[in-house]
């Protein structure tokens, strides 16, 4: 194992809502359980690189290779 290998990632996940916007740089061992959440409390829709995920499709392969998570409310369009 290299040294490089005993850090975890860092991805940054951008979280926003009606107020404004947070931005949340998280270790990849954490980001999971965090999207989970904020996607069941705040019924936050995923998108992982411009593409929305079913929360209950996410695992740590789609997570570690992703550019940029946003996790936003329910969009609507007419």
């Amino acid at each position: 194992m290299s040294q490089l290998e005993l850090f975890d990632k860092l991805i940054t996940v951008n979280v926003c809502s009606s107020k404004g916007h947070h931005v949340f740089v998280l270790e990849l061992s954490e980001i999971k359980e965090f999207i989970l959440r904020e996607t069941k409390k705040s019924k936050k829709w995923i998108y992982i690189d411009g593409v929305q995920i079913d929360p209950k499709n996410i695992n740590t392969k789609l997570l570690s290779s992703s550019k940029f998570v946003i996790l936003t409310n329910a969009l609507v369009g007419g």
